[in-house]
């Protein structure tokens, strides 16, 4: 069994495994957004059913330690800006991520791919 923590903190961050209580964050915060799925797996929710849904999966993937994902809330704000997954995959993860458009080029990414990498 992998050990997983349930958040990781940074600088700036907290990651924080996802809640059902986050679907209304979420959506509002980047998964309605069609700018910042343009380039994922999902698109982007029409309501926040959709993205309940997908936080379910979300706990469902980490309970069988499928996938880790953690949601991201910057520190200065407790404001949700994104999120990041690592996924099992040949051995090894692939990470998928994402930031809130209104915290794009902030280099807020890099510094939770090291969090999660570490």
């Amino acid at each position: 069994m992998i050990e997983v923590p349930d958040e990781i903190r940074t600088a700036r961050m907290l990651l924080r495994k996802p809640r059902v209580a986050d679907s209304p964050l979420m959506f509002s915060a980047y998964a309605q957004d069609p700018a910042v799925t343009r380039y994922l797996t999902w698109r982007s929710h029409a309501d926040i059913a959709e993205t309940r849904a997908a936080i379910d999966r979300f706990l469902a993937a980490r309970e069988k330690q499928e996938e880790f994902c953690w949601l991201l809330f910057a520190s200065d704000t407790g404001q949700m800006i994104g999120s990041i997954a690592a996924r099992a995959e040949d051995g090894g993860f692939n990470l998928g991520f994402l930031l809130a458009r209104s915290h794009w080029g902030l280099d807020y990414m890099p510094e939770a791919i090291t969090a999660v990498v570490d």
